[in-house]
């Protein structure tokens, strides 16, 4: 497979600033944001509601040191290739927590890794802890058809 096929970290992780008004020191989020909650958190800061219609979680909580409990993020890498086009690669992830599901789609293979023990991605836990595998596992086909 080509490197690009892949969504570990170095890839995916995008860092985010915000500089909020009457903020005088820089503080880290350990919690996964993702794009889509942007907006949420955006209209949150200026105290309005957030459409039902829109998708993303507000994480001004976490940036007011106050209690966040983030849903599952997604990335994917579903790349179209030839003539006729077809699905060359079809890559997604799921993050929850401090873990995180890559699955190759095309070819049925999975990995899993406790990022914050391992940042480097290079220890597999699908086999060491089935039941987080499961999990994660559910929660990328509820938006990745397989």
């Amino acid at each position: 497979m080509a490197t690009w096929y892949y969504l570990y970290q170095p890839l995916i992780h995008i860092p985010l600033m915000l500089r909020l008004p009457g903020q005088t020191e820089g503080r880290r989020l350990a919690a996964p944001v993702s794009q889509v909650d942007m907006a949420p958190t955006l209209l949150d800061l200026l105290g309005l509601a957030t459409p039902p219609w829109m998708d993303g979680q507000s994480f001004k909580n976490a940036l007011a040191n106050g209690p966040y409990h983030p849903n599952p993020k997604f990335a994917m890498n579903l790349s179209l290739w030839g003539d006729p086009p077809s699905f060359l690669t079809k890559s997604a992830a799921v993050i929850q927590d401090d873990y995180k599901l890559i699955a190759y789609l095309r070819f049925q293979r999975y990995e899993m890794y406790q990022v914050s023990r391992d940042p480097e991605e290079r220890h597999d836990l699908t086999a060491v802890e089935p039941d987080k595998f499961r999990s994660l596992k559910r929660a990328l086909e509820q938006v990745v058809p397989q």
